[in-house]
């Protein structure tokens, strides 16, 4: 098991990892959050610093 921060959203990601294959056997949060996540905060940012 591994605990990483994602270097871009800054929070932290849990890994579990094959040790004869070195492979990602389950991440939490999964890739597509991880994702789905930066999106939504660009378009928050977006939104929000449109000037009025």
């Amino acid at each position: 098991m591994s605990f990483q921060v994602d270097d871009r959203s800054e929070k932290v990601v849990i890994k579990v990892i094959d040790k004869e294959s070195n492979e990602v056997i389950r991440q939490i949060p999964s890739e597509e959050v991880v994702a789905l996540r930066e999106r939504v905060e660009h378009l928050r940012g977006m939104l929000f610093n449109q000037k009025v």
